[in-house]
């Protein structure tokens, strides 16, 4: 920057300044961004599926307790069809959970496990909801026997088992979300704060830089004021360096 004039070197340097404060602000905006955005899915892609997975288990219990109420009320035709209007509204809010678990997944190759619990759920558990229903009319010891069976067992500990599995499957990718986006903004923040560093520096360089630039052809105006302040002498010598050896001296004087 020696060839250019103070003016110019005035303008390059507050253009640095601005240049640096721009990837500040742009790295921000930036920021920002991606991290709304990793928000956005981890509430459309873990937190309404965790939502919609804890219903469904708990509509599952539910649907459970309706079918030994089935049982206790043995042979009470219409206590028996109070519970199964009951346990029609269930099944209707348990497909409702469904559909907005499914509508959550991200990847749908990686839940296995709820899809296999779904399929027993509207297949066998169905089967076995009729099975007891049917039983219960008749008598309550009838509908008991076809709660307390091996398969019953079998259906019901399959589809908590996978449920289960689905569930603790979205709370591990959900933490993972969440560090993720823990990792981002610590990232965007450092960035930050090392543009923001380089740009104090930058700018106190030039800060100094051209205070000297401006500075230091004062000092020989300054030191005659002062000299001649004090002793009287007003004599001045004023240098110029020239583009070849030679320099060029002046003199003024002035007889008080």
């Amino acid at each position: 920057m020696k060839n250019l004039k103070v003016s110019m070197k005035l303008v390059v340097s507050f253009v640095v300044v601005l240049v640096m404060a721009l990837a500040v602000g742009i790295i921000g905006i930036f920021g920002m961004y991606s991290i709304n955005a990793s928000d956005d899915d981890l509430y459309n892609y873990n937190v309404l599926s965790l939502a919609a997975m804890g219903n469904a288990r708990e509509i599952f219990q539910d649907q459970r307790v309706l079918m030994r109420n089935y049982a206790l009320n043995g042979g009470n035709a219409a206590k028996i069809e109070e519970y199964a209007r009951e346990m029609a509204a269930s099944e209707a809010d348990m497909l409702k959970e469904m559909g907005e678990y499914e509508a959550s997944m991200a990847d749908p190759s990686d839940e296995d496990d709820y899809f296999e619990g779904k399929n027993a759920y509207l297949g066998d558990f169905a089967s076995l909801k009729r099975e007891v229903y049917e039983a219960s009319l008749i008598s309550m010891q009838d509908g008991y026997n076809a709660i307390y069976t091996d398969r019953a067992v079998n259906i019901v500990n399959t589809i908590v088992g996978d449920f289960d599995s689905a569930m603790s499957s979205n709370e591990q990718w959900a933490h993972i979300a969440v560090n993720d986006n823990t990792d981002l903004f610590m990232f965007m923040l450092i960035l930050e704060i090392i543009i923001l560093a380089v740009a104090v520096i930058v700018g106190l360089f030039f800060a100094f830089y051209i205070s000297g630039l401006i500075a230091k052809p004062l000092a020989p105006l300054t030191a005659y004021m002062g000299r001649a302040s004090t002793t009287g002498d007003i004599e001045f010598t004023a240098e110029r360096r020239a583009s070849s050896p030679n320099i060029l001296h002046r003199r003024m004087k002035s007889a008080s």
